[in-house]
């Protein structure tokens, strides 16, 4: 009978609705002869299907932590994160705070905890698993270590495969604005430092 199809799934074979190019999770194939039905994958749809139209659809499930993560910090991308920084804290560890509430925000899982407060703490959590800058995919973590001071490193969020673009926190202001890559920039501490790249863990 007639009526609407949704869910996270990409239509592979359509006409009418371009494939989606959505490639999550685990892969679960059906074929549906559709008959006056309106496919809709996220906001975008097909409607009036046409009779004996038939289409591959892959149901991939949920999006994974990672690509969860990272609509999550787009989603974030110019707003202020001093709502993530408790009493006692200033801008300049809104970085650690900031990532530590958007990865909550996405999976309903903290870094360690909501108090963590340091990259050692995200580093030491169980929360997150070591991986090399070339398996890392948007919504993967980088840690840049201050070439002044050992104790003093930059998270943030990455964007793009391997990393080559993120965003997190400016201490200077307190909003999740800062893009500058690898945390590099005339004067940065961080330029030259050491870079380790983290995934959170399902």
């Amino acid at each position: 009978m007639p009526g609407t199809i949704t869910g996270t799934f990409k239509v592979s074979v359509s006409p009418k609705f371009p494939e989606s190019g959505q490639g999550l999770g685990g892969i679960d194939t059906d074929f549906l002869l559709a008959t006056n039905y309106t496919l809709c994958f996220g906001t975008n749809c097909a409607s009036n299907v046409e009779l004996g139209t038939r289409y591959a659809i892959v149901v991939v499930g949920p999006p994974s932590t990672q690509a969860a993560i990272a609509a999550q910090a787009i989603a974030w991308e110019g707003q202020s994160d001093k709502q993530f920084i408790p009493p006692g804290f200033n801008c300049h560890v809104g970085c650690v705070f900031a990532v530590n509430n958007l990865v909550h925000m996405a999976t309903g899982n903290w870094l360690g905890g909501p108090a963590t407060d340091n990259t050692d703490q995200v580093k030491g959590s169980g929360s997150v698993t070591p991986i090399a800058q070339g398996d890392a995919i948007p919504g993967d973590l980088i840690i840049v270590d201050s070439v002044i001071n050992l104790k003093d490193s930059h998270i943030g969020i990455c964007l793009s495969d391997k990393c080559k673009t993120m965003i997190s926190n400016a201490s200077h202001n307190c909003t999740f604005t800062f893009k500058n890559q690898y945390f590099d920039y005339p004067g940065s501490p961080y330029a030259g430092g050491k870079r380790s790249f983290w995934r959170v863990n399902p």
